[in-house]
């Protein structure tokens, strides 16, 4: 592999962006920079293990070069970046479908959730599906949350895991973002909804339970309580699990009622 030269990328990326509107032109393009900095060993052990994705194996920098330079590229022409995205999208390699992540986030309507959740369906690499949730539909997310949290409440109930993955993963994205403060309409949503469950979507609502953690510690902790006094399926694991990202004073609560098999009541608000 060679080693990765900020200067000669960064004239390589800029060559690059002549096909920027040329979606196939662009894919062919890409494909051929991705190979040249491929990490061949790690490719070669990628695509011989059982993996349900292929992977250049490529530096990070290269990856996050292409992607900023696209969004900047297509920020202001919607269609054209929804048609590079799904080209490399089809491309089907991880980094090609991080990098068609990245140009949909560019997108601040609707039309993002409708093009994500189609990819999810049948994505079998979990840091896509990932990705997808996170910066695929960061634009949209920005621009109108509300709306954003009705479609991440609809995904919850798919039939899908794949598509109740992007559901959880989008919660959490929301969660994270500093700026969004309806954590209530975030608890009311999860009350209503399974919390057992196993792979992809398990490991997507785990994610969303810390990141509650994080933002309101006793919101979080006493909705846990709750499940657990109620024998929800699912809760006693999930909240011991989530443990960790709890401060003292709420890990303690949920380990006494985890320790007595039964919930331990609501956590005054000031706690």
């Amino acid at each position: 592999m060679p080693a990765v030269d900020p200067a000669r990328l960064e004239r390589e990326i800029e060559a690059l962006m002549e096909a920027a509107a040329e979606p196939q032109a662009l894919t062919r393009r890409v494909l051929d920079l991705l190979e040249f900095y491929a990490e061949r060993a790690r490719r070669t052990a990628v695509t011989e293990a059982a993996t349900p994705y292929k992977a250049f194996g490529v530096p990070r920098p290269v990856v996050r070069g292409l992607g900023a330079a696209l969004r900047a590229r297509l920020g202001d022409n919607p269609e054209a970046a929804l048609a590079a995205a799904s080209a490399l999208w089809g491309a089907g390699y991880r980094e090609t479908q991080l990098l068609a992540a990245s140009i949909l986030g560019v997108l601040q309507g609707r039309e993002a959730a409708g093009w994500a959740a189609a990819r999810a369906e049948t994505c079998p690499d979990a840091v896509c599906l990932a990705e997808l949730a996170r910066s695929g539909l960061a634009g949209w997310r920005a621009a109108e949350p509300q709306t954003y949290l009705a479609q991440t409440s609809a995904w919850l109930r798919s039939g899908s895991e794949r598509v109740r993955a992007l559901g959880a993963t989008g919660l959490t994205a929301l969660v994270d973002d500093a700026s969004f403060e309806d954590l209530p309409a975030v608890f009311r949503l999860l009350t209503d909804l399974p919390l057992a469950g196993h792979g992809v979507f398990r490991r997507a609502l785990e994610q969303t339970v810390d990141a509650l953690a994080r933002r309101s510690p006793p919101e979080a902790a006493r909705f846990l309580l709750d499940a657990l006094r109620l024998r929800t399926p699912g809760a006693a694991s999930l909240a011991r699990r989530s443990l960790p990202a709890f401060p003292a004073r709420q890990r303690g609560l949920l380990e006494e009622a985890l320790s007595e098999g039964r919930g331990a009541g609501i956590i005054p608000p000031s706690q």
